[in-house]
């Protein structure tokens, strides 16, 4: 639900606001800097790509809108990551 909600209010037109690259090279930035993998990716009504990357060992995460072009703009990022956390809130083990 919080990504949908995500998906929700940071479409493609919102976006273009916010730092953006080619979703490869943002892709591989995040990995090679934050040791970050894609987790969760969903694609919202207007053709948007809402991802999830983060770093399990670390606990690092990104989540990126990736607009119709493919632009991956940067939407927010943080700590502490945990599957654990989140398939438990949705009533579901790891």
């Amino acid at each position: 639900m919080f990504i949908g909600c995500i998906a929700a209010f940071f479409g493609a037109a919102q976006a273009q606001a916010l730092a953006c690259a080619d979703t490869a090279v943002v892709a591989q930035r995040l990995a090679q800097v934050y040791g970050e993998r894609r987790q969760f990716v969903a694609t919202g009504p207007d053709g948007a790509v809402t991802a999830v990357y983060a770093a399990t060992d670390t606990g690092s995460w990104t989540i990126t809108i990736t607009r119709p072009d493919g632009q991956a703009c940067l939407v927010a990022s943080g700590a502490a990551f945990d599957w654990q956390d989140v398939l438990s809130r949705l009533g579901r083990n790891a």
